[in-house]
């Protein structure tokens, strides 16, 4: 036997014993990693690439001592070119799943391991909603879109000969990009940020089967849940509510989403630092994989001029800092989304009422490739209000529950690129907050600060507006259940400044009581924010090095 490429290959895909491989091609162990390794090294990216064509003007990508690749470029088309083509030549495969999850085409090249994941994103639609979303935008971002589509494509190219190894050993090449396919991956992502059916389900399970009291008061309620971001007594503009939603209602509530992990953010005003100048921190957490969602990067053109991490498959940085503002996020399970219960006709299935009509369900007909076995045929059956969704749920009834219809912002027209681009080149708070204003999804909060020392917390998303407050399901002919348009951006929860010298968020609830407009979403409990409240607390002058301190610290309130 000789140790060639196809026979590393077998080794990696696991189809080769190591041992085996060895005493046939009669090599030592450590002579076998060699090789290996060797061959892993023939797959990396070229170090120095020299392209001709593509940009307009002069485009440089410069790496530094950790790889990060900084972006010069004369135009902003040329710069976001810059960013997909050294994107694709550090995070093509990963790129590639992030598509495929999106698209729900997983199980073609990883097997019927990821079936139920490529179910799911069919179910949504999120193929049909991009392919909706790419007409409908702004010439600006459709013009940096092109730019950075472009760029990934050049760098697949560039990669014909040193494909990540990935594509090697799943015997498959990347097809090309395309604006919809950013779009689909994008909203694959918020879907694992913001849909979460389960906390629906389980405050549904919970008011059904749990008996009213302290037991299923205390399920429904995460822990230290006075802990809020937006403290009482704050300014609101007077809720500017449709005839007959909700106002005022307290408390927001939760499902269960108590986990142990979870993002954080702070920000220091100017009077509390050593410098006068504001400080952020922020890690916000998504569960471990090499390489991380993050991918961090400068990019300096005409109108940007900023460091910091983005996400792999978008453009823009979503943390970071230009030369005025640096900002940070974590993420707000506010509920962006509701199950309905349909009615179905008592004597045709086939069909669901609608106020006061009787409307076929729609029926879309799907069929999964799965790798190593037969294709996956799915119908899925759509009412007003979206997709049913019910095999994606476990059943609250035994027996069964009636279908369920998912309406989810996610379906909706967003311009989340336009913003992320925006947030980067933004020197202010005002700034920062007009960025923010036509943000949907994910419902995030945004911290910021200032070089000046100013600091604010932005809480954006594209609350929905409900006339009725209900843990569960919800009905889709209850008029009291529809949406009734969106908490205005000027009325989401928001601090500049205030009266303590910083601002924290780490996924607890973002309102107080004395919030004008139901705010409810199932919130992790207050503990991380109490301790972060507490360290800030005790540093009268909060450095550099206190924060790093602080994104150390491992003490938990609840312990």
């Amino acid at each position: 036997m000789v140790l060639d490429d196809a026979v590393i290959l077998g080794v990696l895909r696991g189809d080769r014993d190591v041992a085996a491989v060895c005493a046939a091609a009669k090599v030592s162990y450590e002579e076998f990693i060699t090789a290996r390794n060797a061959y892993l090294c023939r797959r990396l990216p070229p170090n120095d690439l020299h392209l001709t064509g593509g940009v307009t003007g002069t485009l440089d990508i410069l790496r530094d001592g950790h790889g990060i690749p900084h972006i010069y470029a004369e135009t902003t088309n040329d710069l976001f070119y810059g960013l997909g083509l050294a994107m694709a030549h550090d995070r093509l495969w990963q790129m590639d799943i992030f598509r495929r999850r999106g698209l729900g085409r997983l199980a073609e090249v990883l097997g019927p391991d990821y079936l139920n994941a490529d179910i799911t994103h069919r179910t949504l639609m999120l193929e049909r909603i991009a392919e909706r979303e790419v007409p409908l935008l702004d010439e600006s971002t459709a013009d940096i879109l092109v730019a950075f589509v472009a760029g990934v494509n050049r760098g697949i190219e560039t990669l014909v000969q040193h494909l990540p190894v990935e594509f090697a050993i799943l015997e498959y090449e990347p097809e090309p990009w395309t604006i919809r396919d950013v779009i689909a991956a994008a909203r694959g992502f918020w879907w694992s940020l913001n849909g979460r059916l389960q906390s629906i389900v389980a405050a549904e399970a919970a008011m059904r089967h749990l008996p009213a009291g302290p037991l299923r008061d205390a399920f429904l309620t995460p822990e230290f849940p006075g802990e809020r971001i937006v403290p009482s007594g704050s300014p609101f503009p007077p809720a500017d509510l449709a005839p007959g939603a909700l106002s005022g209602v307290g408390q927001p509530f939760a499902g269960s989403d108590n986990s142990a992990t979870g993002s954080n953010n702070w920000a220091i005003g100017g009077g509390r630092t050593p410098t006068g100048a504001g400080i952020v921190g922020s890690d916000p957490h998504q569960p471990f994989m090499l390489p991380a969602n993050w991918y961090e990067c400068r990019l300096r053109g005409p109108e940007d001029d900023l460091i910091g991490a983005g996400w792999a498959g978008m453009p823009g940085i979503w943390f970071g800092r230009n030369r005025r503002l640096a900002w940070g996020l974590t993420n707000n399970n506010a509920s962006t989304r509701d199950l309905y219960i349909e009615d179905v006709h008592p004597s045709d299935p086939s069909h669901y009422r609608d106020g006061s009509e009787w409307r076929p369900f729609a029926e879309h007909s799907i069929t999964i490739s799965v790798r190593g076995r037969e294709p996956h045929h799915l119908t899925v059956r759509e009412t007003a209000r979206g997709p049913i969704v019910n095999h994606l749920v476990p059943p609250v009834d035994p027996a069964g529950d009636p279908p369920l219809a998912l309406r989810w912002v996610g379906q909706e027209h967003l311009t989340e690129v336009q913003s992320v681009v925006a947030l980067g080149r933004a020197r202010t708070g005002e700034e920062f907050r007009a960025a923010l204003a036509d943000w949907a999804l994910p419902a995030f909060n945004w911290g910021f600060a200032d070089a000046d020392g100013n600091i604010g917390y932005q809480c954006a998303a594209r609350m929905p507006i409900r006339g009725r407050v209900v843990r569960g399901f919800r009905e889709a002919n209850n008029p009291d259940d529809r949406w009734r348009g969106y908490v205005p951006f000027d009325a989401m929860p928001r601090l500049e400044n205030p009266p303590s010298g910083y601002i924290e968020s780490a996924n607890n609830a973002p309102v107080p009581d004395d919030y004008p407009y139901a705010f409810n979403g199932a919130f992790a409990s207050g503990e991380r924010a109490v301790r972060i409240r507490e360290r800030i607390g005790d540093s009268p002058v909060f450095d550099a090095s206190a924060c790093a301190a602080l994104q150390n610290d491992t003490l938990s309130p609840r312990a």
